[in-house]
């Protein structure tokens, strides 16, 4: 007899949190994008998850983790509840003998001790679960001991120590969606003498049939527990043929998956496909020489680099929308040459003036034009206006004309006897 080894840690008794912090937590978890499938956006189903998990006395990562949906709500695997047997004071669970045709488990309870339950192919093919009909058929025949262990493992525990699930159904291998861990291989049987020690266990299973419970939809009747001494020889294991495909390899599983998320447009779908590869445990597998994580993260910086530029190209064709917009009417530049233009043509400093006033109005008069602004030409042109201007130079006669000095021809008078007088 040995003690089956599961890869469940087994889970420490939390405190109970209040409704309101575990409503707060789920909330918070809402946008995470780690969690399974079905809670990615979900507060609800995260919610579902965390009371689920603390009435069985798990913790936070745990309930988010460990627990799946079926088709009748929330499930455990088989390792789940054997974890829960052996981490609960004064139970216990036991693995008998395992093989591909037969197994045969122990569970111990603080009311009624140890007791034995079997289950093996013929139960199997009475509840009609290797029919080829049925997809767990492929299951059966790839996995045949580790089903057989599953099963054995969920009629037992329910049957036995149902007040260990809290409600919560234990699921096989196959509903759960992920494959079956192989178990440790079952320690030699013990000897006559070492067996001889425990008769009053397996006797008491002869005595003290499972409790009754509701069988499930799919579930097929139980059988009384056996004996040792009832027990029957192990068999080879059949042959079954089936139609069914092969199990699909990892190499062909993220090929597929990198197949239906290539063409992905939106960060968002990008996101699921990420998920989806990472609790399928496909990121590290290669595909086409790079790994499918690698592949659907280059795709995702990809849709970024093409959001990007075209929200550039966006950007340009607004820009180059409001340049258009501006040529169509006159530019500050243009209309304040025109000003000048203007005021290089008036007489007075008073027309220069109201041109002044029109350029303040229209805020052109900071705008340059030659190196100097609008404002700095208007006051050069009412400068140069309120200057007067000199007077003519005094026509001086020919030489031989007139014969008074230099000095007053240069005043512009004449004296008496000159010809200019004269004349």
């Amino acid at each position: 007899m040995t003690t089956v080894a599961e890869p469940t840690p087994a889970p420490a008794v939390p405190a109970q949190r209040p409704l309101d912090d575990l409503i707060r937590m789920a909330d918070l978890l809402g946008g995470a994008t780690v969690l399974p499938t079905h809670m990615i956006g979900n507060r609800a189903n995260i919610l579902v998850h965390l009371l689920a998990g603390q009435s069985l006395g798990l913790g936070e990562f745990a309930a988010l983790y460990e627990l799946y949906p079926s088709a009748t709500g929330l499930g455990m695997k088989a390792t789940l509840a054997r974890t829960l047997c052996n981490t609960t004071p004064g139970y216990k669970f036991d693995l008998i003998e395992s093989t591909d045709t037969v197994c045969t488990v122990e569970v111990t309870t603080p009311d009624h001790g140890p007791r034995e339950y079997t289950y093996d192919l013929d139960m199997a093919d009475t509840a009609g679960l290797r029919n080829p009909d049925r997809e767990s058929a492929v299951w059966w025949v790839a996995h045949p001991k580790q089903m057989l262990l599953a099963r054995a493992s969920m009629n037992a525990v329910t049957a036995f120590a149902p007040e260990l699930l809290a409600g919560v159904r234990v699921l096989d291998e196959t509903e759960t969606g992920l494959p079956p861990l192989a178990p440790r291989e079952p320690e030699p049987k013990a000897t006559a003498g070492s067996a001889s020690a425990r008769p009053a266990s397996r006797s008491e299973t002869a005595s003290e049939p499972p409790a009754e419970t509701e069988p499930e939809p799919d579930q097929e009747p139980e059988k009384p527990a056996r004996t040792t001494a009832a027990k029957k020889p192990t068999r080879k294991a059949a042959t079954v043929k089936l139609n069914a495909p092969a199990e699909p390899t990892p190499e062909e599983k993220a090929t597929a998956l990198w197949e239906e998320y290539a063409q992905a447009d939106d960060l968002g779908t990008l996101t699921v496909a990420l998920t989806r590869a990472a609790r399928e445990r496909l990121s590290d597998v290669m595909v086409d020489g790079m790994s499918l994580h690698d592949r659907l993260s280059l795709r995702a910086n990809q849709i970024q680099a093409e959001r990007k530029a075209k929200q550039e190209r966006e950007a340009a064709a607004a820009k180059a929308e409001v340049a258009d917009e501006d040529e169509g009417e006159d530019s500050p530049e243009k209309q304040a040459r025109a000003l000048l233009a203007l005021a290089e043509t008036a007489e007075k400093p008073g027309a220069v003036g109201g041109l002044y006033a029109d350029a303040g109005n229209n805020k052109l008069l900071e705008v340059d034009i030659d190196g100097q602004t609008l404002r700095e030409h208007l006051a050069a042109i009412v400068a140069r206006l309120r200057r007067p201007e000199p007077a003519p130079a005094p026509t001086l006669p020919e030489p031989g004309e007139c014969t008074c000095p230099g000095d007053v021809l240069l005043a512009g008078e004449h004296e008496g006897d000159c010809p200019e007088t004269d004349q």
